[in-house]
This record gives C-alpha cells, sequence and structure tokens, in this order.
C-alpha cells in the first residue's frame, strides 16, 4: 500500500496550532506526503513547516471550489465565507489529487487536528472507502482512494443544486440531538452522506484498535 498524502486546507496566515498539527502529521507519518493549501506567499510560511511539506497555492486548484460557490445557498449561523471555505476544501483536495494523479490513501485533517498513527494503519482496517467522526465530524477523514474522494464532492453538489437534496440536509439538522450541529454546514453533509453510505466512523470506540 502507498503511504499515502495529507492534507491540510487553511487560508490566511498558519497559526501555532496549524503549524503545530502539520509537524506532528509528518512525525507519525514519515514516509507520507504532507500537502498544505494556502493562500499566502509562501515566504511567510515557516521554514519548519516548509521542510516537511508542499505548500501549494489553493488559487491553482480551485475550478471547482468556484463552480461550487455559484450553487452554494447559505444556511449556517456562521460567516457565508467561513461555511462556504468549509465546504469548498473537499473540492480543492479533489482537484490537486485528481491533477496530480495522487491514487490514495487520503487523509484530511482540520488545520487544529493531530494524528498520530500511520495512516495506512488506519485504512487496513477500515470496511468503506471513507470515513466520518462520531456520525457527522470532519475532523479525520481517510479515503482509501480518491474516487471515493470525487463521490463525495459530487454528494456536495447535488446537496446544493437540487432542492430535495438540500431540503434533506435541513431536515437532518432539525432532528438531530447534536449540539455542535445547530445549522446546515459540511457536517450535516457529512451526516447525511455517512447515513446514506454507512461509512466507517473512527469515532465511535471499541470499534478499532485505535481512538479518536
Amino acid at each position: 500500500m502507498s503511504p499515502g498524502t495529507i492534507f491540510f486546507v487553511h487560508r490566511g496566515i498558519l497559526p501555532a496550532y496549524a503549524q503545530a498539527a502539520i509537524l506532528q502529521a509528518k512525525e507519525s507519518n514519515h514516509d507520507c506526503s504532507i500537502v498544505v493549501l494556502g493562500d499566502q506567499a509562501e515566504s511567510v510560511v515557516p521554514w519548519e513547516v516548509q521542510k516537511v511539506s508542499d505548500y501549494v497555492p489553493i488559487k491553482d486548484f480551485e475550478v471547482s471550489a468556484v463552480k461550487f460557490a455559484q450553487i452554494y445557498r447559505h444556511e449556517g449561523r456562521n460567516s457565508l465565507d467561513y461555511e462556504l471555505t468549509n465546504f469548498q476544501r473537499w473540492f480543492v483536495v479533489d482537484h490537486y489529487c485528481q491533477s496530480k494523479l495522487i491514487p490514495g490513501p487520503v487523509l484530511v485533517l482540520d488545520s487544529d487536528a493531530y494524528v498520530y498513527l500511520d495512516i495506512t494503519r488506519v485504512v487496513a482496517e477500515m470496511r468503506t472507502d471513507m470515513t466520518v467522526v462520531n456520525k457527522v465530524g470532519p475532523q479525520f477523514t481517510y479515503f482509501r482512494n480518491t474516487n471515493a474522494l470525487s463521490i463525495f464532492t459530487k454528494f456536495l453538489t447535488k446537496s446544493f443544486a437540487d432542492d430535495s437534496a438540500l431540503q434533506r440536509l435541513k431536515d437532518f439538522v432539525h432532528t438531530s440531538d447534536d449540539v455542535g450541529l445547530p445549522h446546515v454546514s459540511d457536517m450535516a453533509a457529512f451526516g447525511v452522506f455517512a447515513g446514506e453510505k454507512e461509512l466507517d466512523d473512527v469515532g465511535i470506540a471499541g470499534d478499532r484498535s485505535f481512538v479518536f
């Protein structure tokens, strides 16, 4: 199995916690490629981060993300830019993977997510081609292959292009008992998609030899 690629997508200056997350990802996955997709000049990226990762301009891989923005309908309580960026990151990573012919496995981490395991160890135990955390969480999202990522981005597009699909996201939020899910966000999309596909949940204790 390929050692895989770990992605971070972060707009703005990399704060200390994001820098630490990137360094920790490399520490636990020496053979993995680390890709940081950002919008800053490379000159302001700390050398420690540059040493262990490829810092890549988001603008070079955002064609599909821009197209998604044209159909996106803001239903969140946070700012439009914040919620839209959370959705768009999946398209940016997908575009990068398709452009670079990356086969997988792939791990997409939140900027404040710290990984302590070799990603191939997790992927080897996956029953599905994608994971979720605690039913709706995108903090640690594993893809066995990049085709699984493309399937998910197609789902996101349909969720906002189709009225009934968007209503499913709204209904999921309305019926959810998760206090961390007060409005339509990419977490709601994760919840609906995970339910449809019966995705592996790396946040459920006891199901694996590792824990979230």
